[in-house]
């Protein structure tokens, strides 16, 4: 197998957030006769899938991105202050759609995104990346909320063996947004209401935001606060979904997360629990800087290898075993004879919820192969390398100036 060198800008099969689109490859445009299966269809034993991909960000900006600073580039209020440049700004990559409104308590169901992908389906959704009976490779979103917190994907391997039921393979969150920044050149933090610039962790990275210092000691759950906490300005979320941070030089010590707060005399912020550390007048409270999903703009590299012997699977990011496993079923593995699905589960299904219920992916498919041997070692990491003579599905979406 011959191999080319393109020069030029890099393209992909996209899947725009708020889409319904699906690649199928047809079985019967490929296998003329039921009698005879070759290729993909007579995929048996071993095999390893492979793909490099780009996710989008399908949590979106949360109940108050109305402001939508957490994201977007300005002059003042983006994620770095009024000199830092926030390179994760590209809107078409993260939910809702560019222009779109977003979420208000009381009027969700006048807006397209959240029938599209309700709130409470993006934390948990499943996109699938390659859709079949027997294999499928999904990214899972593993989140709580959407308050200020980007989609973070688990990636998901399902292999169904003879009759028994399909059994998955799930890895720990491998695809997440950067929590932390290099330092601005600025004395004052816009982001924090231009509160001198602070919050740098044990490496230097700029990775929390003060909000305000305690006037006292705490009363259980309930601490006294010296400022006026203002949604507007400092990105607060009550509802135990964003975490409170106690400073003690460069560590910063959890204080659990923020059940509610006073913006008015007197002041308070109330945790979800009852705080167990010292509170007092001289503690400075900060929660965790706006979170960046810079994966938007990257590319991954996901593998599954299948040893069919010992029925053990091994999955891959960027080259790195991060989850094996062992199926409990000791039939071999094999493809059926039928249409399979790239992009979504060919359900096809349209209108509320349908993000749902086709397990629609929204990113960018670079290239994606199958061979039919069981790889531990992968040569390219941002090109696939397959080996002709192994190779039963190739597809490149990367097109090139012409």
């Amino acid at each position: 197998m011959s191999y080319s060198i393109y020069a030029g800008k890099q393209r992909a099969l996209i899947f725009p957030v708020m889409c319904n689109g699906f690649l199928t490859i047809d079985y019967s445009d490929n296998i003329p006769t039921t009698d005879i299966s070759y290729g993909l269809w007579d995929l048996d034993e071993n095999f390893t899938f492979e793909c490099v991909l780009t996710p989008y960000d399908i949590n979106g900006y949360g109940s108050h991105s109305v402001r939508g600073h957490l994201y977007k580039s300005a002059t003042n209020g983006n994620l770095l202050g009024s000199s830092g440049t926030n390179t994760a700004t590209d809107t078409t990559k993260i939910m809702p759609a560019p222009f779109q409104s977003v979420y208000t308590a009381g009027n969700q169901n006048n807006f397209e995104s959240e029938l599209y992908l309700p709130r409470a389906s993006r934390i948990s959704h499943e996109m699938r990346i390659f859709h079949s009976t027997n294999l499928q490779i999904s990214l899972v979103n593993s989140t709580l909320h959407n308050e200020n917190n980007p989609a973070r994907y688990k990636i998901k391997v399902g292999i169904k063996l003879g009759s028994a039921s399909m059994e998955n393979f799930i890895t720990d969150e491998v695809i997440i947004p950067n929590e932390s920044y290099s330092y601005t050149y600025e004395s004052t933090d816009v982001v924090s209401g231009n509160r001198p610039l602070s919050g740098f962790d044990e490496n230097g990275r700029l990775k929390y935001k003060k909000i305000c210092d305690a006037t006292g000691s705490n009363t259980g759950k309930v601490i006294p606060v010296s400022a006026a906490l203002a949604i507007t300005d400092d990105i607060i979320f009550a509802g135990d979904k964003q975490e409170l941070f106690k400073r003690d030089g460069t560590t910063f010590i959890s204080l659990g997360t923020i059940n509610a707060f006073s913006s008015s005399a007197p002041r308070t912020i109330t945790t979800t629990n009852t705080i167990t550390t010292t509170i007092d007048s001289n503690t400075e409270l900060y929660i965790k800087r706006a979170l960046n999903p810079l994966y938007i703009n990257n590319t991954y590299h996901i593998a599954c290898s299948w040893d069919n012997e010992n029925k053990q699977v091994l999955i891959f990011l960027n080259g790195k075993v991060v989850k094996a496993g062992t199926h409990t079923q000791t039939d071999s593995f094999s493809m059926e004879g039928e249409d399979f699905y790239i992009g979504a589960n060919g359900g096809g299904a349209t209108g509320a919820n349908s993000a749902t219920t086709n397990n629609q992916f929204m990113g960018e498919l670079h290239e994606l192969c199958i061979t039919n041997v069981r790889r531990t070692e992968f040569n390219g990491l941002y090109n696939l390398l397959p080996n002709y003579n192994n190779t039963v599905l190739y597809l490149r979406f990367e097109e090139v100036d012409e």
